[in-house]
């Protein structure tokens, strides 16, 4: 009778397990998901919500706004102070610094 006891625990560990992990996948995608709709709502709207995030290509040396059209498929976004600290030049098309 104690083996049957002890397949007993083990199947609802096992149970318990699978749903802690399967809760942390699931809260874990939800946290992604805000973050992605956030950032296309940014693009598709045209306004940046942190003027100190900028958008740099790793193809050439400029920064941009997250809604210019120069910017090419591998970028990311990075704070103002760190793209002009590495060398990046603000874009001619969507950027006035003056």
């Amino acid at each position: 009778m104690g083996k049957y006891y002890y397949f007993a625990f083990v199947g609802i560990v096992a149970v318990v397990v699978l749903v802690l992990v399967f809760h942390w996948l699931n809260r874990r995608s939800d946290e992604l998901a805000d973050v992605t709709n956030r950032n296309n709502h940014e693009a598709s709207s045209g306004t940046l919500v942190d003027p100190e995030i900028l958008v740099v290509t790793l193809d050439d040396s400029l920064y941009h706004e997250p809604d210019c059209a120069w910017i090419g498929r591998e970028s990311r976004r990075i704070p103002r102070k760190i793209a002009v600290d590495r060398g990046f030049r603000p874009c001619p098309q969507c950027i006035n610094d003056e």
